[in-house]
Protein backbone atom coordinates (compact mmCIF):
# COMPACT_ATOMS: atom_id res chain seq x y z
CA UNK A 1 0.00 0.00 0.00
CA UNK A 2 3.09 2.65 -0.23
CA UNK A 3 3.02 5.06 -2.64
CA UNK A 4 4.96 4.27 -5.57
CA UNK A 5 5.79 6.20 -8.57
CA UNK A 6 8.01 3.53 -9.85
CA UNK A 7 4.86 1.42 -12.53
CA UNK A 8 6.50 -1.08 -14.32
CA UNK A 9 10.14 0.14 -13.76
CA UNK A 10 10.83 -2.37 -10.88
CA UNK A 11 10.15 -2.98 -7.46
CA UNK A 12 13.60 -2.44 -5.39
CA UNK A 13 13.06 1.78 -5.08
CA UNK A 14 10.75 0.95 -2.70
CA UNK A 15 14.23 -0.76 -0.57
CA UNK A 16 15.03 3.07 -0.60
CA UNK A 17 12.84 3.51 1.98
CA UNK A 18 14.68 1.23 5.00
CA UNK A 19 17.22 2.95 6.78
CA UNK A 20 21.11 2.13 6.01
CA UNK A 21 19.77 1.70 2.35
CA UNK A 22 21.07 3.97 -0.65
CA UNK A 23 21.23 3.94 -4.42
CA UNK A 24 23.97 2.88 -5.94
CA UNK A 25 24.41 4.03 -9.41
CA UNK A 26 27.69 2.59 -10.64
CA UNK A 27 27.35 -0.77 -8.60
CA UNK A 28 28.07 -2.57 -12.20
CA UNK A 29 25.23 -5.29 -11.40
CA UNK A 30 21.79 -5.78 -12.76
CA UNK A 31 18.84 -3.52 -11.13
CA UNK A 32 15.08 -4.03 -10.50
CA UNK A 33 14.34 -0.32 -11.15
CA UNK A 34 17.57 0.95 -8.76
CA UNK A 35 20.96 -0.40 -7.21
CA UNK A 36 21.24 -0.82 -3.62
CA UNK A 37 23.96 -0.36 -1.42
CA UNK A 38 23.11 -0.96 1.84
CA UNK A 39 25.07 -0.16 5.14
CA UNK A 40 28.45 0.88 3.24
CA UNK A 41 27.80 -2.89 1.49
CA UNK A 42 28.59 -3.30 -2.60
CA UNK A 43 25.80 -3.30 -4.78
CA UNK A 44 27.22 -6.95 -5.61
CA UNK A 45 26.82 -8.30 -1.67
CA UNK A 46 22.78 -8.00 -1.62
CA UNK A 47 20.87 -11.24 -1.58
CA UNK A 48 17.94 -11.58 -4.29
CA UNK A 49 14.86 -13.75 -3.34
CA UNK A 50 11.53 -14.44 -5.19
CA UNK A 51 9.25 -16.55 -2.42
CA UNK A 52 12.32 -17.73 -0.89
CA UNK A 53 13.76 -19.09 -3.98
CA UNK A 54 17.45 -17.47 -5.69
CA UNK A 55 17.11 -15.13 -7.45
CA UNK A 56 20.54 -14.11 -7.94
CA UNK A 57 22.46 -13.11 -11.15
CA UNK A 58 25.75 -15.53 -10.62
CA UNK A 59 27.44 -13.45 -13.79
CA UNK A 60 27.28 -9.97 -12.78
CA UNK A 61 25.42 -9.61 -9.40
CA UNK A 62 21.95 -8.57 -8.87
CA UNK A 63 18.68 -9.70 -9.42
CA UNK A 64 18.37 -12.20 -12.62
CA UNK A 65 14.52 -12.05 -12.65
CA UNK A 66 13.21 -8.14 -12.50
CA UNK A 67 9.44 -8.02 -10.40
CA UNK A 68 7.94 -4.69 -11.87
CA UNK A 69 4.14 -5.73 -11.64
CA UNK A 70 3.13 -4.01 -8.19
CA UNK A 71 -0.68 -6.09 -8.36
CA UNK A 72 1.38 -9.28 -8.37
CA UNK A 73 3.23 -8.53 -4.64
CA UNK A 74 1.91 -9.52 -1.52
CA UNK A 75 4.95 -8.59 0.18
CA UNK A 76 8.21 -6.40 -0.31
CA UNK A 77 10.46 -7.79 2.34
CA UNK A 78 14.26 -5.95 2.66
CA UNK A 79 16.73 -7.75 5.94
CA UNK A 80 19.51 -5.52 6.55
CA UNK A 81 20.80 -7.27 9.50
CA UNK A 82 20.15 -9.46 12.21
CA UNK A 83 20.03 -12.50 10.21
CA UNK A 84 18.41 -15.26 11.23
CA UNK A 85 19.62 -18.35 10.44
CA UNK A 86 17.75 -19.12 6.93
CA UNK A 87 19.46 -16.41 5.24
CA UNK A 88 23.33 -16.67 4.54
CA UNK A 89 25.37 -16.18 1.41
CA UNK A 90 25.97 -12.42 1.04
CA UNK A 91 27.21 -10.03 3.54
CA UNK A 92 24.58 -6.96 2.42
CA UNK A 93 21.08 -6.96 2.57
CA UNK A 94 18.28 -9.94 1.79
CA UNK A 95 15.38 -8.81 -0.59
CA UNK A 96 12.63 -10.79 -1.50
CA UNK A 97 9.53 -10.07 -2.80
CA UNK A 98 6.57 -12.45 -2.07
CA UNK A 99 3.59 -12.80 -5.17
CA UNK A 100 0.33 -13.19 -3.97
CA UNK A 101 -1.44 -16.60 -4.83
CA UNK A 102 -5.36 -17.72 -5.31
CA UNK A 103 -7.93 -18.63 -2.22
CA UNK A 104 -11.14 -19.52 -1.48
CA UNK A 105 -12.64 -16.65 -2.37
CA UNK A 106 -12.39 -14.99 -6.58
CA UNK A 107 -10.63 -11.60 -6.38
CA UNK A 108 -9.00 -9.19 -8.78
CA UNK A 109 -8.33 -5.93 -9.86
CA UNK A 110 -7.34 -3.64 -13.00
CA UNK A 111 -4.80 -0.62 -13.15
CA UNK A 112 -3.67 1.71 -15.69
CA UNK A 113 -0.87 4.35 -14.83
CA UNK A 114 -0.69 6.97 -17.45
CA UNK A 115 1.77 9.84 -17.81
CA UNK A 116 1.65 12.13 -21.07
CA UNK A 117 4.78 14.04 -20.86
CA UNK A 118 3.87 16.37 -24.04
CA UNK A 119 0.03 17.81 -22.90
CA UNK A 120 0.66 17.23 -18.88
CA UNK A 121 3.95 18.53 -18.04
CA UNK A 122 5.29 21.89 -18.54
CA UNK A 123 8.57 23.14 -20.36
CA UNK A 124 11.74 22.56 -18.30
CA UNK A 125 14.88 25.77 -18.00
CA UNK A 126 16.44 24.10 -21.12
CA UNK A 127 13.34 23.64 -23.11
CA UNK A 128 12.44 27.48 -22.77
CA UNK A 129 16.01 28.55 -23.99
CA UNK A 130 14.97 26.79 -27.13
CA UNK A 131 11.89 28.26 -27.90
CA UNK A 132 12.34 29.94 -31.36
CA UNK A 133 11.22 33.65 -31.74
CA UNK A 134 7.81 32.77 -33.38
CA UNK A 135 6.96 29.48 -31.75
CA UNK A 136 4.37 27.14 -33.08
CA UNK A 137 2.01 25.82 -30.60
CA UNK A 138 4.49 22.66 -30.49
CA UNK A 139 7.47 24.53 -29.60
CA UNK A 140 5.35 25.59 -26.12
CA UNK A 141 5.40 21.93 -25.34
CA UNK A 142 7.75 19.47 -24.55
CA UNK A 143 8.31 16.63 -26.27
CA UNK A 144 6.00 13.58 -26.86
CA UNK A 145 6.41 10.81 -24.39
CA UNK A 146 3.43 8.65 -23.48
CA UNK A 147 4.23 6.60 -20.91
CA UNK A 148 1.28 3.81 -20.25
CA UNK A 149 1.78 0.53 -17.68
CA UNK A 150 -1.89 -1.48 -17.76
CA UNK A 151 -3.13 -5.01 -16.82
CA UNK A 152 -4.57 -6.57 -13.84
CA UNK A 153 -4.80 -9.93 -11.64
CA UNK A 154 -7.39 -12.62 -10.89
CA UNK A 155 -7.53 -15.31 -8.60
CA UNK A 156 -9.30 -17.66 -6.94
CA UNK A 157 -10.35 -21.70 -6.21
CA UNK A 158 -9.99 -23.51 -9.51
CA UNK A 159 -13.38 -24.90 -10.74
CA UNK A 160 -13.02 -27.76 -13.26
CA UNK A 161 -15.77 -30.04 -15.05
CA UNK A 162 -16.70 -33.53 -13.08
CA UNK A 163 -17.16 -36.28 -15.11
CA UNK A 164 -19.65 -39.28 -14.42
CA UNK A 165 -23.35 -39.83 -13.19
CA UNK A 166 -22.91 -39.58 -9.64
CA UNK A 167 -22.02 -36.22 -7.87
CA UNK A 168 -21.94 -32.54 -8.61
CA UNK A 169 -21.00 -31.32 -12.62
CA UNK A 170 -18.10 -28.76 -11.67
CA UNK A 171 -15.45 -29.63 -9.53
CA UNK A 172 -14.43 -26.93 -7.18
CA UNK A 173 -10.86 -26.64 -5.44
CA UNK A 174 -11.87 -24.46 -2.36
CA UNK A 175 -9.39 -25.14 0.54
CA UNK A 176 -7.36 -27.66 -2.05
CA UNK A 177 -6.02 -26.08 -5.39
CA UNK A 178 -5.96 -22.69 -6.41
CA UNK A 179 -5.35 -20.33 -9.60
CA UNK A 180 -3.75 -17.01 -9.83
CA UNK A 181 -3.01 -14.97 -13.03
CA UNK A 182 -1.03 -11.69 -13.62
CA UNK A 183 -0.77 -9.17 -16.60
CA UNK A 184 1.16 -6.61 -16.98
CA UNK A 185 2.17 -4.19 -20.40
CA UNK A 186 3.86 -1.45 -21.02
CA UNK A 187 3.21 1.42 -24.10
CA UNK A 188 6.06 4.13 -24.39
CA UNK A 189 5.96 6.10 -28.00
CA UNK A 190 8.02 8.94 -27.25
CA UNK A 191 9.94 11.92 -29.48
CA UNK A 192 14.21 12.35 -28.81
CA UNK A 193 15.84 15.19 -30.08
CA UNK A 194 19.39 14.31 -29.71
CA UNK A 195 22.24 16.87 -29.54
CA UNK A 196 25.77 17.45 -29.68
CA UNK A 197 27.97 20.00 -28.50
CA UNK A 198 30.37 19.89 -31.51
CA UNK A 199 30.36 21.98 -34.46
CA UNK A 200 28.55 20.73 -37.84
CA UNK A 201 28.24 21.82 -41.24
CA UNK A 202 24.69 23.35 -43.23
CA UNK A 203 24.90 21.45 -46.55
CA UNK A 204 24.39 24.92 -47.96
CA UNK A 205 27.77 25.45 -47.11
CA UNK A 206 29.75 22.54 -48.72
CA UNK A 207 30.42 24.24 -52.04
CA UNK A 208 31.68 27.64 -50.35
CA UNK A 209 33.96 25.56 -48.28
CA UNK A 210 35.12 23.12 -51.54
CA UNK A 211 35.73 26.40 -53.39
CA UNK A 212 37.93 28.05 -50.81
CA UNK A 213 39.95 24.53 -49.76
CA UNK A 214 39.96 23.14 -53.08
Amino acid sequence: ELPSNGAGGGLDTLALLAPGVVASRNSGVNTDGVGLSVNGNRGRSNNFQNDGSDNNDLSIGGPSLFVSNQSQVAEYQIITNNFSAQYGRNSGAVVNVITKGGGNEFHGDLFEYHQDNYNLNSLNNQERARIPANPTPADLHPQRNLYNVFGGTVGGPLWLPKWGKDGPEVWKGKDRAFFFFSYQGIRNPQVFTARGGTLSILGSEFSRLQNSFP
